[in-house]
């Protein structure tokens, strides 16, 4: 869905946007684990919500 890859995307821009704004080390590593946990997550549900729909299952 071309919606899911936007909104993939700009979790994506967030995050590197967080990871400029942050130059302590470990605030940088809690950055990455909850956005890669949340784009994870929101790839999961996107490929369910495909399945339900009967589409075929884009990468996102």
């Amino acid at each position: 869905m071309r919606a899911d890859r936007e909104i993939y995307r700009a979790l994506k821009l967030y995050r590197e946007e967080l990871l400029r704004r942050f130059k302590e080390e470990r605030t940088r590593e809690i950055v990455v684990e909850v956005f890669d946990d949340v784009a994870h997550q929101f790839a999961m549900e996107s490929m369910l919500r495909e399945d339900r729909e009967g589409g075929d299952v884009d990468e996102v």
